[in-house]
């Protein structure tokens, strides 16, 4: 796969990866520690997000934290890894050939 770039469109506050739009220096909590979230849209027009066929606009990832193991990034938005190469997707054409299935 491809990336197709992410771009960061806001700040969220997220209780597990449910999140809310916050503006920066007001009601958002610490970046990068638990509650924090960042909305993305992919950065190239033609990438489509890896979100079941939903926009390219309003997807957010959370900074999730149990207390128990490490904290990580979670979305209810994005279907599969949170990798930017898994994200936003840019290939249009199967990576192996019919041919080498044969």
């Amino acid at each position: 796969m491809n990336s197709g770039g992410l771009t960061v469109t806001g700040r969220a506050i997220c209780v597990g990866t449910t999140c809310t739009t916050c503006t920066d220096g007001v009601d958002c909590g610490n970046e990068y520690e638990g509650g924090d979230g960042i909305t993305l849209e992919c950065a190239d027009a033609n990438a489509l997000p890896a979100n079941d066929g939903g926009p390219n606009t309003d997807m957010d990832i959370a900074c999730v934290c149990d207390g128990k193991t490490n904290c990580e990034w979670q979305s209810e938005d994005f279907k599969g890894p949170i990798e930017e190469d898994c994200m936003c997707v840019t290939d249009t054409k199967c990576p192996i050939t019919y041919v080498s299935l044969k």
